[in-house]
Protein backbone atom coordinates (compact mmCIF):
# COMPACT_ATOMS: atom_id res chain seq x y z
CA UNK A 1 0.00 0.00 0.00
CA UNK A 2 0.79 3.27 -0.72
CA UNK A 3 0.89 6.28 2.29
CA UNK A 4 -2.31 7.50 0.71
CA UNK A 5 -3.90 3.69 1.67
CA UNK A 6 -4.15 3.04 -2.12
CA UNK A 7 -2.57 -0.42 -3.29
CA UNK A 8 0.34 -0.57 -5.74
CA UNK A 9 -1.21 -3.60 -7.49
CA UNK A 10 -3.92 -6.13 -7.37
CA UNK A 11 -3.97 -9.60 -8.45
CA UNK A 12 -7.26 -11.17 -10.08
CA UNK A 13 -7.71 -14.90 -8.33
CA UNK A 14 -11.15 -16.04 -8.60
CA UNK A 15 -14.67 -15.08 -9.40
CA UNK A 16 -16.21 -14.92 -6.25
CA UNK A 17 -16.06 -13.26 -2.85
CA UNK A 18 -13.05 -14.20 -0.53
CA UNK A 19 -14.16 -15.82 2.52
CA UNK A 20 -11.41 -15.73 4.55
CA UNK A 21 -7.74 -13.98 4.37
CA UNK A 22 -4.65 -14.41 6.83
CA UNK A 23 -1.38 -14.11 6.52
CA UNK A 24 1.30 -17.07 7.53
CA UNK A 25 4.98 -16.02 9.04
CA UNK A 26 6.63 -16.37 5.86
CA UNK A 27 4.48 -13.26 5.13
CA UNK A 28 2.29 -14.79 2.44
CA UNK A 29 -1.39 -13.74 1.97
CA UNK A 30 -3.48 -17.14 1.94
CA UNK A 31 -7.14 -17.22 1.11
CA UNK A 32 -10.29 -18.89 0.24
CA UNK A 33 -13.27 -18.26 -2.17
CA UNK A 34 -16.57 -19.29 -2.08
CA UNK A 35 -16.58 -21.04 -5.23
CA UNK A 36 -14.35 -23.46 -3.26
CA UNK A 37 -10.55 -22.31 -4.50
CA UNK A 38 -7.36 -21.26 -2.08
CA UNK A 39 -4.92 -19.04 -3.06
CA UNK A 40 -1.59 -17.56 -2.16
CA UNK A 41 0.68 -14.73 -2.81
CA UNK A 42 4.10 -14.85 -1.98
CA UNK A 43 5.50 -12.12 0.31
CA UNK A 44 7.06 -10.86 -2.97
CA UNK A 45 5.50 -11.97 -5.83
CA UNK A 46 7.44 -12.22 -9.32
CA UNK A 47 6.37 -9.63 -11.81
CA UNK A 48 4.44 -11.66 -13.85
CA UNK A 49 1.60 -12.07 -11.13
CA UNK A 50 1.51 -8.07 -10.17
CA UNK A 51 -0.66 -5.55 -11.88
CA UNK A 52 0.58 -2.26 -11.26
CA UNK A 53 -1.93 0.27 -10.35
CA UNK A 54 -1.06 4.11 -11.40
Amino acid sequence: MREDGTPLWCVKCCNSAANFITEAPDGSLWATFAEGKIFRIPPHAPAGHKKKIP
